[in-house]
């Protein structure tokens, strides 16, 4: 959720920054190319306007750098996070599963040994009776 607003945060920024561009261009064409000038003036002005409109773009082009390797980083601790949790508990899950296995074991062999030993004493008995049926 806070990443979600922090995306959200840098797209409004970079929004805003886009619009004051534009329009501070936008303004400055408009305020030279009406304002009463000799041609050497104007000619002047508006390179000086292209040079101001350079430096805002170079200052706006490094803000987006800026931006994008802080969301780059962002994103990379937030993948490590999520990587890590998904090895956490893939071996708390494994483990778990290596217990109960070991636990299911353990039971089988006890009730086998338990039926083994049920059969062999049910043998015995039927023998012996066998025996007695014979005697009589």
């Amino acid at each position: 959720m806070m990443a979600e607003n922090e995306v959200k945060g840098q797209s409004g920024t970079k929004d805003f920054l886009l619009g004051a561009l534009i329009g501070g261009i936008a303004g400055s064409l408009a305020a030279l190319l009406l304002a009463p000038k000799s041609g050497k003036e104007l000619r002047k002005d508006i390179n000086a306007q292209v040079n101001r409109v350079v430096d805002a773009t170079d200052d706006f082009r490094q803000t987006v750098i800026q931006k994008g390797e802080e969301f780059k980083h962002f994103a990379n601790e937030a993948k490590d996070k999520v990587t890590k949790t998904v090895q956490d508990q893939t071996t708390e899950l494994i483990d778990k599963f290596q217990s109960l296995k070991n636990n299911v074991s353990e039971n089988a062999e006890e009730s086998l040994e338990d039926a083994k030993k049920a059969i062999a004493d049910l043998s015995d008995e039927i023998d012996k009776k066998l025996e007695d049926l014979k005697n009589q």
